[in-house]
């Protein structure tokens, strides 16, 4: 019993000595903060897509809640929440933010900004409750681009904060989603459908050439096209016996989606004179219709002839 006291008190003066070191070391300004700032968020209206995605051309309502812990004396006085600079207003006359409760770190410089992509308050311990209200254009993912008198539009999904709570230069806390257009939802859901489709295995190899199509073309961002190819798949008849018919349109809308990826690459890396990434992009054209074309010579003649045409048209952009 003796002994069991000495070391419950061995114990008890190890934490006495521990407590008084951590007591005297040096504090960074900030140390109260525990976790992000931003506390809670909800959206009113249209919702971000299976939780995670924007839609681009959409309304968002969003009100955050944003708790200020107690903040060091001689540490930065003030907080800012900004928006990036592809949220736009969603016109003239409506502002960016509106308070949502009377929190004591609003100032006249606070009510200011409620127009701006930036607004600050003091950094007063309590709760502050923020209505954000905003859009993204299609500009902010997409790019047309016109030649020989026709266009191709290339989106590239955006992954980046919307909102960002900042004190000090020091990012407190953000709430990041992908930013997507209607095309990019479109593809995602036909692909979900595609997958969950119940394709004979007689056309599998077909269909799964379609769908890698697909895939290809809008990994380089051309989701019109792949949603073309999508529902070709989806619309067709699947009889029985393997159908010739079937067979020849599967084909034909896999060589006419990757020409179509061909005239995509050509005009995208035209335009910034990338002429490596440009001979990669033909080489793989290349070898992707070689492969249709084998297999359509065994089903269609004219069709095998068009896809060695345009793979003629590919090598002499090669050389």
């Amino acid at each position: 019993m003796h002994k069991i006291s000495k070391q419950l008190m061995l114990v008890g003066v190890l934490a006495i000595i521990l407590a008084s070191f951590t007591a005297l070391a040096p504090r960074a300004a900030g140390a109260e903060s525990t976790g992000s700032w931003l506390t809670g968020y909800t959206f009113t209206g249209p919702q971000p897509y299976e939780q995670k995605y924007l839609v681009t051309d959409t309304v968002y309502n969003l009100t955050l809640t944003i708790t200020v812990p107690q903040i060091p004396s001689g540490a930065q006085q003030q907080f800012s929440v900004l928006l990036p600079p592809y949220a736009q207003p969603i016109n003239s006359y409506t502002p960016f933010f509106r308070l949502g409760n009377n929190y004591p770190g609003i100032t006249s410089q606070t009510t200011s900004q409620l127009y701006s992509r930036e607004i600050t308050f003091n950094a007063v311990p309590g709760q502050l409750v923020l209505n954000v209200v905003f859009y993204v254009p299609d500009s902010a993912v997409s790019s047309t681009l016109s030649y020989g008198g026709s266009t191709v539009t290339v989106t590239k999904p955006l992954t980046a904060p919307i909102v960002t709570v900042t004190w000090g230069g020091v990012d407190e806390g953000d709430l990041t989603y992908t930013i997507v257009t209607p095309s990019v939802l479109q593809y995602m859901n036909l692909s979900a459908q595609l997958a969950a489709a119940r394709i004979p295995q007689n056309y599998a190899s077909v269909v799964g050439a379609i769908n890698a199509s697909a895939s290809q073309l809008a990994s380089d961002g051309l989701y019109a096209q792949a949603n073309y190819l999508l529902r070709s798949a989806l619309g067709a008849s699947y009889p029985p016996p393997p159908s010739p018919t079937l067979a020849y349109a599967a084909i034909g809308a896999a060589a006419a989606g990757f020409a179509l990826a061909a005239a995509g690459f050509f005009l995208y890396l035209r335009s910034r004179g990338e002429s490596e990434d440009r001979a990669d992009a033909i080489r793989k054209a290349i070898v992707e219709l070689s492969g249709i074309s084998a297999s359509a010579g065994k089903c269609d003649r004219a069709l095998a002839q068009k896809i060695e045409d345009l793979l003629r048209e590919l090598r002499s952009r090669e050389e």
